[in-house]
């Protein structure tokens, strides 16, 4: 395909153009948008936000403390909850049950060891 690429050069005489076929271009701008599409596509499979299971969702949309469907999700136990955001288990259980409603220091640490957003626990 060399043998049909026209090089246009400057006065200077560096490369400043290139002619090329029709159809090599076409197949230049095809690759391009292929690798385009894949770049987009790792970059979003690395950045994406976590979805969460459907009964997630059902537990939250009927009223549920987000903290306890989180943590319950999560696998963790109050006393674990507590552990990773600094505040004892009796804490966990009166955010849980709506006793207390907890500094946003307190929900930012909460929410980190649930790996959510501090709105997810106070929508």
């Amino acid at each position: 395909m060399t043998d049909t690429v026209q090089i246009i050069r400057d006065t200077l005489g560096h490369p400043t153009f290139a002619v090329l076929p029709m159809a090599e271009y076409e197949r230049l701008v095809e690759a391009a948008d292929g690798a385009i599409g894949v770049r987009a596509f790792d970059a979003y499979m690395a950045n994406r936000p976590e979805t969460f299971p459907d009964d997630v969702a059902e537990h939250l949309v009927n009223g549920e403390n987000p903290i306890k469907v989180f943590r319950e999700y999560r696998g963790m136990t109050q006393r674990q909850l507590g552990e990773l955001a600094d505040i004892n288990q009796a804490y966990v259980s009166q955010l849980e049950a709506g006793i207390r409603t907890g500094t946003i220091e307190v929900l930012k640490r909460v929410a980190e060891a649930l790996h959510v957003d501090v709105d997810d626990l106070t929508s």
